[in-house]
C-alpha cells in the first residue's frame, strides 16, 4: 500500500516512477497484463549520487534499473523508444542459451528493427544494414548485430541521451534528489 500524507509533488514523482517501472517491465518482456495497474508495494530511496550518476555516461544510465526505466519512459513520450528497445533486444540476444534458439531470436530482431520493411526500423546506415544481413546469412552468432548495436548506441549517446538529461523529468528528479531522497515504487 502507498504511504499516506504525501504532497502533490511527491505523488507526481511517485506516479511518474510507477509508469517508468511499468514501461521497464514491458520492455523487459515481463508478463504484464494489458491494462493492469501497477501497485505500490515496496518503497526504496534513490540517493542524489545515484540519480546524478546517470549524467556521467549513457552506459551508467543503462546499467541502472531505475535510470533505464526513466530513460525508456522519456523515449516513449517522444515516440522514439525503438532505438533503446533494439539495443536491449540485442543485449538479451547475446545472452541466448542454448545457441540453437539464437536463429529464431535473430530473425525476430531483424524483422522488427533492421529489415527495410520493419515497422520499428532503427536508423542505421545502409552499409551497416547490409553487413548485418551478411552476418545473419553466414551464420548467426552473438556478434551478428554488434555493428548495428554500436551505431544505435552512438546515436542514442549523441541524440536522445543529451535530450533526456535536459528533460523536465530528469532535471526535476535530479533537483529533488539533491535536496532529499526520492520515493520509488516497485511491484
Amino acid at each position: 500500500m502507498c504511504e499516506e500524507g504525501r504532497t502533490g509533488s511527491d505523488w507526481f514523482t511517485l506516479n511518474t516512477w510507477c509508469l517508468c517501472l511499468l514501461d521497464l517491465a514491458r520492455s523487459a518482456e515481463s508478463l504484464v497484463p494489458a491494462g493492469s495497474r501497477l501497485k505500490c508495494v515496496v518503497f526504496f530511496r534513490l540517493s542524489a549520487g545515484e540519480v546524478l550518476s546517470w549524467a556521467e555516461s549513457l552506459e551508467a544510465l543503462l546499467t541502472n534499473q531505475c535510470g533505464l526505466a526513466l530513460f525508456h519512459h522519456f523515449l516513449r513520450s517522444e515516440f522514439s523508444e525503438e532505438n533503446l528497445d533494439f539495443w536491449l533486444a540485442v543485449e538479451r540476444f547475446k545472452k541466448t542459451h542454448p545457441l540453437s534458439k539464437m536463429a529464431a531470436r535473430a530473425e525476430k530482431i531483424y524483422n522488427e528493427f533492421i529489415s527495410t520493411t520493419a515497422v520499428r526500423q532503427v536508423n542505421v546506415d545502409s552499409s551497416v544494414r547490409e553487413t548485418t544481413n551478411q552476418n545473419l546469412r553466414f551464420g548467426v552468432n552473438p556478434a551478428s548485430f554488434q555493428l548495428a548495436q554500436d551505431q544505435i548506441f552512438s546515436l542514442m549517446e549523441t541524440d536522445s541521451y543529451p535530450r533526456f538529461l535536459q528533460s523536465h523529468l530528469y532535471t526535476q528528479l535530479a533537483n529533488q534528489s539533491a535536496t532529499r531522497s526520492v520515493p520509488v515504487s516497485q511491484s
